[in-house]
């Protein structure tokens, strides 16, 4: 994990690959753009990205399991579970946007907060 360069990306790899790139952002089609286009810089930095948010996601969706189950029954704390489902929700949409606009423009920028995690090679 930590920091990686993003080799050069260039215009016919944004050409070449933004769409898929566009695809890493949907949950588990991240696989699909890496096997797809693996040879592009582009394509690897996002389905990186997208892989980092679809984790995050899935720990999101755990939490939330988890709350539901210790929590049934209190109803004030069900409604701080509920704020805590909005926030992140909205936090994730707001990840997917993020992420849509660098890949259709070709940029490398990371995701806020998560987007410095490096999973792939």
């Amino acid at each position: 994990m930590g920091e990686r360069t993003v080799p050069e990306i260039t215009e016919d790899d944004i050409r070449r690959c933004g769409h898929w790139s566009l695809a890493a952002y949907l949950g588990p089609l991240f696989l699909l753009t890496l096997l797809a286009r693996r040879d592009s810089p582009l394509a690897r930095y996002h389905a990186n990205q997208g892989l980092v948010l679809f984790l995050f996601e899935l720990v999101f969706a755990l939490l939330l399991w988890l709350g539901n189950l210790l929590l049934a029954g209190n109803v004030t704390a069900l409604a701080g579970l509920a704020i805590f489902r909005g926030l992140g929700t909205l936090f994730i949409l707001m990840f997917i946007v993020w992420g849509f606009s660098n890949a259709i423009r070709g940029l490398a920028v990371p995701l806020p907060l998560i987007g410095h995690i490096s999973l792939l090679r």
